[in-house]
Parts: structure tokens; C-alpha cells; sequence
């Protein structure tokens, strides 16, 4: 395919590289410049002299030409304090080419993805450390009743370090778009777009004090009043699912329009249990309790986008009643579950 036809390229002149200020430039193995053109004042390029060793006239270049090897790309090169490129060098015909494109937009994207992403990893090794000492506290009673056996369970019962027995509310959220079977056929690569869902929504979970605990499948299983806060655990995962809504109805694939993520939310409210369990060579967080079997029972049978609660958790946003409304019926074993609430900003 090395004739492409002229609407082709037309098409790819006026759309894919109209914007991103196209230089060429042809270089002779003894690095002379034979030939440039294209966006070049964009670059300060503009006084290039034909016939003349690269020198100090392509700076940037210098070490990469003559090419030694089949292709060379670099997708971000910094040559002006405001203007990165993306670059390209091919040989043909004993010759290189050289064509640079203006990347400085996606190096200013890259760069507010990555701050975001050093932020998010500061914020989880501070719940880390808080969790570390937790867990600290909890081994040590442990210890204390293996080694003293005076000790019994209704000492340590009445002893134990806080984070064993929690008021907790559990957020249990679902995507829909990668299990509907009408999109399945348009879906491509599945779990990438799950990993792009679960980057998207995890910072908001963690910035509301929530700690995500297992996502399964297409859900997400977070805790909330695990880490101290001034707000209950009913409140924080409120506020958080509230956040995550407003978010999925901007969510925008890193190419094409904005489109809206269908998701639903549980919150489960009550009393958990939190212990240590062995698994191999680590120590994981377990927990138990009617809150995450419900969101366990629950969770498979939501067939509705929206934010869902149970008993407890509307009894606890005791102001915000007037937003929710009874669900009538849901898909599964329902004489097992409390009475739950759909929440309706209207």
C-alpha cells in the first residue's frame, strides 16, 4: 500500500494532521539538508539553509542522523519552551525523511494524567499507613491472647483496638455497559475498557475517605468509615455516590465524544466485622457482616441505573429522605432483604 490515492491523502491532510503543524525534512547520509518543508515558522524553522550540514541549524537531530536503524519515532521531544514534537525518521532511497508533529497538547494531557496519578498514590499510601496501624493494633490482640491464656473471648470482646467491629457502609457499584447483551457486538476489548472504568471511578471513591476493598466482574466493593472522618459512614458514601454520578454523565473515552456511564449503586449500612485471614505468604482484610451480604445478594439482582439504599443507610440520611422512593421489586430472593430506596434528584 505505498500508493495511496490522492483522496486518501487529502483526507488524512485535512483531519488526522490539519492541526498538528507537519514538517518534513529530507537529510542526506552525510547529513546535509536536501529538502524542507510544511509548518515551519510553527517550529523557528523558517530560516534553514538548503545544502548546509545540519550544525546548529536542527539541534535535535544531531546523534539521530544518519539513521541507524529501520524506523525511529519518538512520541514527545521537548526542542522550545512551550513546543514538544512527535517525530519521525525513515530511510528511502539512501536518504532519511524527518517528520516532526506538534504533540504539545498531549504532552499537557500526559502531564495532568500523571500528576493525577502521583496524587492518587500519595492519598493511597496515606490510607495504607493508617491501615497499617489498624491491622498493627489488631495482631497484637491477637498475640496477647495467645500468650495469656487468663484472657477470655469476652475480654477480648470488651478490648478490642477500633477498626475490629465497625459501623460501616458498604458501596457496591455495577457497569452496565460491559454486561448488556445488546453491546456486546460494538464492545471492543472488554477488559481494557474495565480498566479505563475502574481508573475513572476508584479516585473518586478514595477521595471521599472510602476504601475499595474488591471489585469482581464489572462491580467495585468499597468501605466507608473504616479511615476516621468528621462525616458518618452513611454520609461519606452518599456524598461519593452523588460525585460518581455526576462524573458518569461526563465520562469520555480518551478518543471520540463524551457519552454518559451507565452504573448502578448499593449502599449497605450496619455493623461489620473486620479481621485478619492468611493467604499464603500475606494477611488480608476480611470482612463479614450483614451489610456485605446483602450487597453480595443484592448487587447481582440490580437491573436499574441509580443510586440504591437499604433500611439502614435511609434511616441514617435521616435529611435527604425526600429524595428517595421505595422499590417495588427487584430480580431475586426478596423475602431475604430489608426494604430498599431509590434516590431521585428530582
Amino acid at each position: 500500500m505505498r500508493d495511496l490515492p490522492v483522496p486518501v491523502v487529502q483526507f488524512l491532510c485535512s483531519t488526522v494532521i490539519q492541526d498538528r503543524s507537519l514538517v518534513y525534512l529530507q537529510i542526506s547520509k552525510q547529513g546535509q539538508l536536501l529538502a524542507a518543508d510544511g509548518d515551519l515558522s510553527h517550529y523557528g524553522l523558517e530560516n534553514l539553509v538548503l545544502g548546509q550540514t545540519l550544525g546548529g541549524q536542527l539541534f535535535f537531530l544531531e546523534g539521530l542522523v544518519p539513521l541507524a536503524e529501520t524506523v525511529l519515532h519518538i512520541p514527545f521531544l521537548q526542542i522550545q519552551n512551550n513546543v514538544a514534537i512527535e517525530l519521525y525518521i525513515f530511510e528511502d532511497h539512501s536518504v532519511d525523511w524527518v517528520i516532526l508533529l506538534d504533540s504539545s497538547s498531549d504532552r499537557n494531557q500526559q502531564t495532568l494524567v500523571q500528576q493525577k496519578v502521583n496524587d492518587l498514590s500519595l492519598l493511597r499510601h496515606r490510607q495504607a499507613k493508617e491501615l497499617a496501624a489498624q491491622i498493627q493494633k489488631l495482631e497484637t490482640a491477637q498475640t496477647n491472647v495467645t500468650q495469656n491464656p487468663q484472657i477470655t473471648p469476652k475480654d477480648l470482646l470488651a478490648n478490642l483496638p477500633i477498626g475490629e467491629h465497625r459501623d460501616s457502609t458498604i458501596l457496591t457499584l455495577r457497569f452496565f455497559q460491559l454486561t448488556e447483551p445488546a453491546l456486546a457486538p460494538i464492545l471492543t476489548h472488554p477488559l481494557k475498557r474495565l480498566d479505563r472504568y475502574l481508573t475513572f471511578v476508584t479516585p473518586l471513591i478514595l477521595d471521599a475517605g472510602g476504601i475499595i476493598y474488591q471489585h469482581i466482574g464489572c462491580s467495585i466493593t468499597a468501605l466507608f468509615g473504616i479511615l476516621p472522618s468528621s462525616q458518618s459512614a452513611s454520609r461519606q458514601a452518599f456524598n461519593a455516590s452523588l460525585r460518581i454520578m455526576a462524573a458518569c454523565q461526563t465520562y469520555q473515552e480518551p478518543s471520540g465524544p463524551p457519552h454518559p456511564l451507565k452504573i448502578s449503586q448499593l449502599l449497605t449500612s450496619g455493623t461489620i466485622n473486620l479481621d485478619l485471614i492468611q493467604l499464603g505468604y500475606r494477611k488480608r482484610l476480611a470482612v463479614m457482616g450483614l451489610p456485605m451480604t446483602l450487597a453480595l445478594q443484592i448487587n447481582p439482582a440490580l437491573n436499574q441505573e441509580g443510586l440504591m439504599v437499604d433500611q439502614p443507610s435511609f434511616e441514617q440520611l435521616e435529611q435527604m429522605h425526600s429524595f428517595f422512593e421505595p422499590i417495588e421489586a427487584l430480580d431475586g430472593p426478596q423475602q431475604s432483604w430489608p426494604p430498599l430506596y431509590a434516590y431521585s434528584a428530582s
